[in-house]
């Protein structure tokens, strides 16, 4: 079961926090590579149930490194948006220029802060 967490950082520090939390991808990535290589050895050894067994431990590595990857994705856009906003919409202020927009789920408010959990998350 996922639960969502909610806390709040200073906008100065947002890609900071992007950046620590990015590495659970990165050490998922390392996991995950290790396990091709695995399932590869375990295949060559005609050892098809262990390297089916890892293929679905493989399969929940990836999953997991999509949703840490949609929420840090999510919350980059809201960063995005809010720096747009403070630079009066210009793009070119925003380092590599970006254009996406956050439709919904920002993790930064146009009025400058970090939106405050209301107390109704778990």
């Amino acid at each position: 079961m996922r639960v969502k967490l909610s806390y709040s950082v200073d906008i100065e520090k947002i890609i900071e926090e992007v950046s620590m939390l990015f590495d659970y991808v990165a050490d998922k990535e390392y996991s995950v590579n290790n396990q091709v290589e695995r399932i590869a050895d375990l295949l060559a050894a005609e050892r098809p149930e262990g390297a089916l067994a890892l293929m679905q431990k493989m399969r929940t590595s990836l999953g997991e490194m999509d949703a840490r990857l949609a929420d840090l994705s999510l919350i980059l856009e809201g960063y995005i948006q809010y720096e747009k906003q403070q630079n009066g919409g210009n793009d070119e202020l925003l380092e590599g220029g970006s254009t996406m927009d956050s439709t919904s789920g920002d993790a930064v408010s146009g009025e400058g802060d970090v939106e405050q959990p209301d107390g109704s998350e778990v």
